[in-house]
């Protein structure tokens, strides 16, 4: 501890005070009962013995007086005060002397006071000892190097930690003569001062007399109350988020205060300034100074050395960050729902999601509580369909901490850039491993159906990860959202022509993306192919660091890129991409509970065989399921169509002409080109009679028109529509329109969330056919029986545990998938049915049970559980 100069002139002080203790003692012992008078060799004992507390007192007083910090002790000073401190031990010896001397004179004390003044010589001989080893504790202290950067004055620091007259922060010691006012006011955000720090700086050495930003520095603490020792960890944990805050923070550390009230702190602080101030003493090992990120963080941020740098950097940040501040200032789970609730009445969820960012960033147990006591109501506005205008906007909301940035331009060094984040941000067990169970990695170009957002895709891994904790159960500190920064289109590139790129709050690489035409034909990232392709140097350098059980989950790469990454990379890695495996699962989950709301009892995979599906759009989604029928549950192909902007796809005999775009879309062609107009849906449902409809389009919202609900109730007395695409403003259908335009006769599942639609006496509860059934449950049961890869066979497990967990309540209110606020309950029948299909196959390097029941109780004890 850095800190320990004061505490080591406080050892020495003490040295001084036992020392003129036992002396007084002595001389008191012998002027009482020996006669009063020294000679010869006792005289010299005498002035030693006398002098020694006076030079003690001096030495005590001479280092106070001239504030150092450890490391000059260490360095400079260690010799000296080693032998001034032995001294003041050895002196006290003379001392049993001079007791010993009084009881052989002429008149004998008592023998309670013989045993008394032995007990004192005794007890202050041993706490001598003790202070002198403390000393010795407290001057282990590494001496700072690092000329370079105190040269540059460059100081890449979310904080620095002030002591006396210098400087520490992860970088090394600098005097403040190295750092210029400009530099502590402006670059530092955080600031943690001892006591010699803040009288030097109330002192005005600093040349802070008549600036006003003093006020953010310094707060005279006066006499701080203590509190119970179970509460000190919450107050490291406070000065920590105060430390990583995006507001600028003055943190006093005081020193000879164990513990001190932050309650009465923060009373405080109000009349000094808006900012939060907090003190307690010993906090320092907690709060991991040399662990500063760079490498990390997207580019632009980079570039002002930190998260919290880039939020005061930027007038608009600030003044927003400090509104959340205002808003988050709960510490119970009752207390965030009230001001979730107050936000929620505003009408705009977006507000609650910049709200709880703000409040994962204080305490991610509380963050995590509050979810799952009122999920319903708040995982869509933690994700979908918030997220989507959350991701627009994010860079115009504050940044935090969470989430790491992998650029292109790192390339060759993916591996620094992973370790430096998982030395901030990540546990270690204790063989020195980092703890990281899951990545979820995307590179923003496609984000849900809004284009290429780049860098500002972030919120979707984060939220992502969010939901893994909140509905499987994993671990959060054991979890790294992550965007693969290749660049980002222009306002072409996104569906509501936004400049994002250009945008001076834009985190990312300011470069376009760099693309070529594949042997497909198809428009993809250069930088994902080839030897040495940015995909492959990040999964090996992910696994080579975290274990190869550790999952890496693609999400929102753009579709072009999507099939052949995965592809490539699904035997190789223990991998998946949510948007075409588990967005196939979960809509798979809708369809096979559409056919039990036909009939209930019904065999699902023999019902399933006999409908015709009709899939609008051939994206990642749409191709996913199809996939999924045809491979997994046997579907023929003659039994699915597929469109695309051409229309119907189809094919030639020979595959070499057609309407498909990739290879992708031409493996569900139809044989022959239609002799209609395959661009008009009613059309192409006359022609082609389908059971089932499924839009996954993200571009053409409201494209089902009544004429073609209306075609559809010809040819199925209850058929199926889903509107997949996200978020709610480009929904192919709305959930009132499909239940008005076939008289409620319709089975509707959307991927957004629709209200309630209530009809001709009946309630209808629209099913949202959203990922978050599957991802969360197939993840964590994945990870759980250490799976060595992800076959489509277990995405056709998880689909049916969904199907199988609808209740008769949700059923009588015509839902496809369960109600929201039984996704835990649904996440561990979906782990469950991964973990004993992966065993079933030969994939589970752990073996959780052989039925149901036992390897769902071994999945709740591995669960995590947020602790407010």
């Amino acid at each position: 501890d850095t800190a320990g100069a004061r505490r080591a002139t406080k050892s020495l002080l003490f040295l001084g005070l036992s020392a003129g203790a036992v002396a007084g003692a002595g001389s008191f012992a012998c002027a009482a009962f020996g006669g009063g008078t020294f000679s010869g060799d006792s005289a010299v004992i005498e002035v030693v013995h006398r002098s020694a507390p006076v030079l003690m007192f001096a030495v005590a007083a001479l280092v106070f007086a001239y504030p150092v910090d450890g490391a000059m002790l260490a360095t400079k000073n260690f010799r000296v005060l080693i032998a001034l401190s032995i001294f003041g031990l050895v002196a006290q010896l003379p001392a049993l002397q001079l007791i010993t001397r009084s009881f052989s004179g002429t008149r004998q004390p008592a023998l309670p006071l013989k045993l008394l003044m032995m007990t004192m010589f005794v007890r202050l001989l041993t706490l001598s000892l003790f202070s002198l080893a403390r000393f010795w504790a407290d001057l282990q202290v590494k001496p700072a190097t690092d000329g370079e950067e105190r040269q540059s004055g460059k100081l890449e620091s979310s904080g620095f930690i002030l002591h006396g007259e210098s400087c520490i922060h992860g970088r090394g010691v600098f005097t403040t003569k190295e750092l210029s006012k400009g530099q502590l006011i402006e670059s530092c955000p955080a600031i943690v001062m001892d006591a010699g720090a803040a009288e030097a700086m109330f002192s005005y050495r600093w040349g802070l007399k008549d600036d006003p930003s003093s006020k953010d520095f310094y707060l005279p603490l006066g006499q701080l109350p203590t509190v119970p020792r179970e509460v000190r960890a919450a107050f490291k944990q406070t000065v920590g988020e105060t430390i990583r805050s995006d507001e600028l923070a003055a943190v006093l550390k005081t020193c000879g205060v164990d513990e001190a009230s932050v309650e009465f702190l923060l009373q405080q602080a109000k009349d000094f300034s808006e900012n939060e101030v907090v003190s307690v003493s010993g906090f320092c090992d907690s709060l991991r100074m040399s662990a500063t990120r760079t490498l990390s963080l997207g580019k632009a941020v980079a570039q002002v050395n930190s998260v919290e740098a880039w939020n005061l950097h930027h007038d608009d940040l600030k003044q927003l960050a400090s509104m959340l501040s205002g808003m988050c200032k709960a510490s119970t789970v009752a207390e965030a729902l009230q001001e979730v609730h107050s936000l929620l009445s505003l009408g705009h969820d977006l507000w609650v999601y910049a709200y709880m960012r703000k409040l994962y960033d204080r305490s991610p147990d509380l963050y995590f509580a509050t979810i799952a006591a009122e999920p319903a109501k708040l995982l869509p506005a933690v994700y979908t369909p918030t997220v989507g205008e959350a991701c627009q906007k994010f860079g115009k909301m504050p940044l935090y901490r969470r989430g790491c940035y992998l650029c292109i331009s790192d390339r060759g060094h993916f591996k620094e850039v992973l370790r430096e984040y998982a030395e901030a941000e990540l546990e270690k067990d204790a063989k020195g491993n980092y703890l990281c169970d899951c990545i979820v990695f995307s590179d923003g170009g496609r984000i849900l159906g809004l284009g290429d957002l780049g860098a500002w895709g972030m919120g979707i891994p984060i939220g992502k990860l969010d939901l893994y904790t909140v509905c499987a159960g994993f671990d959060p500190s054991r979890t790294i959202p992550l965007i693969l920064d290749a660049g980002c289109s222009g306002p072409e590139g996104n569906t509501d022509r936004l400049v994002i790129r250009d945008s001076t709050l834009y985190t990312g690489m300011k470069q376009a993306r760099v693309t070529h035409k594949s042997a497909a034909g198809t428009v993809v990232n250069t930088a994902y192919y080839g030897e040495g392709n940015v995909i492959e140097e990040f999964m090996k350098a992910a696994t080579e660091l975290f274990g190869e059980r550790c999952l890496l989950q693609f999400e929102d790469f753009n579709s072009n890129d999507a099939f052949p990454l995965l592809a490539e990379y699904r035997n190789k890695y223990l991998t998946y991409n949510d948007d075409i495996q588990g967005t196939a699962a979960v809509a798979l989950a809708g369809l096979l509970g559409s056919m039990r709301l036909r009939d209930a009892k019904c065999d699902l995979r023999a019902t399933l065989l006999k409908q015709t599906f009709l899939f609008h759009g051939a994206g990642s989604a749409n191709i996913g399921l199809m996939r999924l029928l045809n491979e997994e549950a046997g579907v023929p192909l003659s039994s699915i169509f597929v469109t695309n902007s051409r229309g119907l796809i189809w094919r030639s005999a020979d595959g070499t002409e057609g309407s498909f775009r990739n290879e992708e879309q031409k493996a569900f062609a139809q044989v022959g080109e239609p002799t209609f107009d395959s661009k008009d849906l009613a059309t192409l449902v006359e022609h082609v009679k389908p059971t089932c409809v499924v839009g996954a389009v993200g571009v053409t919202p409201n494209c089902f028109k009544k004429p073609m609900v209306e075609a559809l109730l010809r040819f199925s007395e209850r058929p199926v529509i889903f509107a997949l695409s996200n978020p709610k403003t480009q929904a192919e259908i709305t959930a009132n329109d499909a239940y008005e335009w076939s008289q409620g006769k319709v089975i509707f599942g959307s991927g957004t969330w629709f209200a309630p639609v209530e009809l001709n006496g009946k309630t209808f509860a629209p099913g949202q056919v959203n990922n978050v059934y599957i991802f969360p449950g197939m993840s964590f049961g994945a990870v759980c029986c250490q799976a060595a890869s992800i076959p489509e066979r277990l995405f056709l497990a998880a689909a049916e545990a969904v199907a199988n967990s609808l209740g008769d309540e949700e059923m009588a209110l015509d839902m496809v998938v369960p109600k929201r606020d039984r996704i835990q309950e649904v996440s561990l029948n979906v782990a469950t049915a991964v973990v004993l299909e992966a065993q079933a196959l030969g994939l589970a390097a752990r073996n959780l049970g052989a039925d149901w029941q036992t390897v769902q109780r071994a999945l709740e004890a591995m669960r995590w559980t947020p602790k407010p």
